[in-house]
């Protein structure tokens, strides 16, 4: 499955607030620089993740990004579905049914093996997805990241938090 660009932002979005200490803020700015991406991305990613219910928003010169969730209860899913949707990526149109060696209707299966293969293959990757809670995915990215690269994000977030 192909995932797209903002949804790879927001990921890492997420992870960075679940890793902020005592459910504290961070800005739009911070955010957005620590992986340089641009702001105007970051704030529809932004936008995205609250809709759905993801992140909370403080308001004022002050005023950051928080988780509006516990990182155990927020899946990987719920992240990706918040920027890219639900709805399926593969939508079949039928096209067995046209061209020279169509036939009526009611001689087809009701949906095509393509159709249920792609469909078998999206449900995993949603189950997939679903298993893994933005919690899991922070213990995993700890795990692969050098000592030397914590010990700057520890500084990062004691200079930038709110």
């Amino acid at each position: 499955m192909r995932i797209n660009s903002s949804a790879e932002a927001a990921l890492h979005i997420m992870i960075l607030l679940a890793a902020a200490p005592d459910e504290r803020e961070l800005s739009a700015n911070d955010l957005a620089d620590f992986h340089s991406l641009g702001h105007g991305t970051l704030a529809k990613v932004l936008l995205q993740l609250a809709a759905a219910g993801l992140v909370k928003a403080s308001a004022g010169r002050r005023g950051g990004y928080r988780l509006a969730r516990a990182r155990e209860s927020i899946t990987i899913y719920d992240i990706a579905s918040a920027i890219d949707g639900v709805e399926p990526r593969f939508h079949c149109h039928e096209i067995r049914r046209n061209g020279p060696c169509a036939a009526e209707a009611g001689e087809y299966s009701a949906r095509c093996a393509i159709a249920r293969t792609m469909d078998t293959a999206a449900s995993a990757w949603r189950d997939a997805l679903q298993a893994v809670s933005l919690a899991d995915l922070a213990k995993q990215i700890r795990g692969d990241v050098s000592p030397i690269i914590q010990q700057r994000t520890a500084a990062w977030f004691t200079a930038h938090v709110r």
